[in-house]
Formats: structure tokens, C-alpha cells, sequence
């Protein structure tokens, strides 16, 4: 007999495999989602994540995505000088022609008046915008739990209307490739792509080998190290983005890391010997070299 297997009640043990299978799932999903968004014309990438990090550890997390976009003022100048910096990056590696550029600025000043027409000149956001401004000049000691919360939640509003004009944009972007431009690939984006691939990667392999129980507690750990890390750019803390998410509403926990959490303890177990390939992988090890483990009680 093993530790791993008589440790604690059959009721305990199908529980924490049952749990093990479900974050499993939840983190193969996500990944295989993020990956399907690479065939399509708007693949899924983390840029916009770091850019807008936030918490003690934003200054790192950005530093990832240098190239981004800030958007900390939310006028029409603003947004045009960041969209000519999008055009100029494209523009540089496509090597664009003289029309494609004239294109590409046709297609920024559409959308500019898209913009202003439907976001900008729209009484609501204008109060919004100017709530936000004011919010921002006031030192944010002197800041009550209120105007944290309502900050939060006038940047969250206001980059969400930029963003969504902003990707618009780019796949314009991409309607006016030739084929030879297409074979280039998609625009790199340096160590944003790194992390990208790293964080689909990560999400797949973790999620399947915890479906199987395959180095269970292995994966478990490096699964929350992964979900800690999502934590750490974009913390639930009082007048942050992640304080709010839809009607949803944190303070300092978050799904993110109840989950980070229930994966530390997961790697504590033995739960892939209990119903997983794990099991199969110990008997072969035991046939080989004994059951060296001591017995303990967990």
C-alpha cells in the first residue's frame, strides 16, 4: 500500500479528481479558443493586457509590450497619433506602397469619424470622459472607495469603445494586402508573440494533462504559476479594471485566483494516481525500482 492512494476518504479524493478534471477543462478550452482566433483575422493576443496592466506589478508587465498604445487621455488626438503609429508599423513591415498608405489613412480617417460620431459626440461619453479627467487630478490618497470604483469603471468603458474602433482598424489594415504580403505572415509583435504562443501553449498542455492526470502535480503548480501571473498584471485591487468585470464586482480575489489556489493544492495530492495516467506510470515505476515512498498521512 501507498500513501497516495489510502490517504484520505474515497468522497475527498473524488472530489479533488473531479475538481482536478474541471480546471483541466477550463484551461484546455481557453487555450484551444485563443488558439482558433489565429486562423481568423483577429487572432487573440495578450498586447492588450500588458499595455494595460495595472497594480504594483504594471511597470513589468508593460515594459512586454512597449509598442502599445496608451490611452490614459481619451481624445480624438490622442487616438490619432496612436492610430498612425499602428499605420507606421504596418506600413514599415509590409513595406507599403505609396497607395496602400494613402489606403490606410482613408481607412483612419473613417473611422476617425466613425469615433467621434458614435462615441465622442455622444453626450454620455462626453460626461464620462470628463468624470474620468477630473478623477485623474485628484491625488489618489485623498481618493474615497466610491470615485476608485467609478474610475475603474469610466477607463474600463472608454478603452473598450477605443479598442473595439481600433482593431476595425487593422483588419482593414489587412484587407489591403497583396498576396505577397499576406505570405508574410502576421505582424510580429516581438516579445508579445513569445508571450503569446507561451500563454496558448501553456493553457493547452496544462488543461489536457490535468484532464488525464498526466504529472499531475507537476502541472498543477505550473498551472497556477501561469493564472498568478494573470493575477499579478491585472490584480482586483479598490479602483482598478479588474475590480469590475461585467456585473461582476472584486476586492483583492477574483476567479483568477481562487483557481491559482485550488491548483496549489492540487499539486499537494496525489489525485493523478487516484484516476488518471499517473496511476498506470507508478505501478511501471514500482515494478522497476519498489515503492520507495514512505508511508505518510496527509
Amino acid at each position: 500500500m501507498t500513501n497516495s492512494t489510502f490517504c484520505c476518504p474515497v468522497i475527498a479524493k473524488t472530489a479533488l479528481v473531479l475538481l482536478r478534471i474541471a480546471i483541466g477543462w477550463h484551461l484546455l478550452f481557453e487555450g484551444l479558443y485563443k488558439l482558433d482566433t489565429y486562423s481568423t483575422s483577429n487572432p487573440w493576443s495578450a498586447e492588450w493586457y500588458l499595455q494595460n496592466s495595472e497594480g504594483p506589478a504594471a511597470g513589468v508587465f508593460r515594459r512586454l509590450a512597449p509598442q502599445g498604445l496608451p490611452l490614459e487621455r481619451f481624445d480624438m488626438p490622442t487616438v490619432s497619433a496612436n492610430w498612425l503609429r499602428v499605420i507606421d508599423r504596418f506600413g514599415r513591415f509590409y513595406k507599403f506602397n505609396p497607395d496602400q498608405y494613402e489606403s490606410a489613412r482613408s481607412e483612419q480617417r473613417f473611422f476617425e469619424k466613425r469615433l467621434q460620431a458614435n462615441v465622442f459626440n455622444d453626450p454620455q461619453i462626453q460626461s464620462i470622459i470628463k468624470q474620468y479627467m477630473s478623477d485623474k487630478e485628484v491625488v489618489p490618497e485623498s481618493r474615497t472607495t466610491s470615485e476608485w470604483r467609478r474610475q475603474s469603471a469610466h477607463r474600463q468603458r472608454l478603452r473598450r469603445e477605443v479598442n473595439i474602433y481600433t482593431e476595425k482598424l487593422k483588419i482593414q489594415l489587412y484587407e489591403l494586402l497583396e498576396p505577397e504580403q499576406h505570405a508574410l505572415g502576421p505582424l510580429p509583435r516581438g516579445m508579445v508573440a513569445i508571450i503569446d504562443w507561451c500563454v496558448v501553449g501553456g493553457l493547452i498542455v496544462t488543461g489536457f494533462c490535468l484532464m488525464v492526470g498526466l504529472c499531475s502535480r507537476c502541472v498543477a503548480l505550473l498551472a497556477a504559476v501561469l493564472l498568478l501571473s494573470f493575477y499579478a498584471a491585472m490584480p482586483p485591487l479598490p479602483g482598478l479594471t479588474a475590480a469590475t468585470d461585467g456585473i461582476a464586482h472584486y476586492m483583492y480575489v477574483n476567479t483568477t485566483l481562487i483557481e491559482s489556489l485550488a491548483l496549489l493544492v492540487l499539486a499537494t495530492t496525489h489525485s493523478g494516481r487516484w484516476a488518471g495516467l499517473d496511476l498506470i506510470f507508478h505501478k511501471v515505476y514500482i515494478g522497476f525500482f519498489g515503492d520507495t515512498e514512505q508511508k505518510t498521512t496527509l
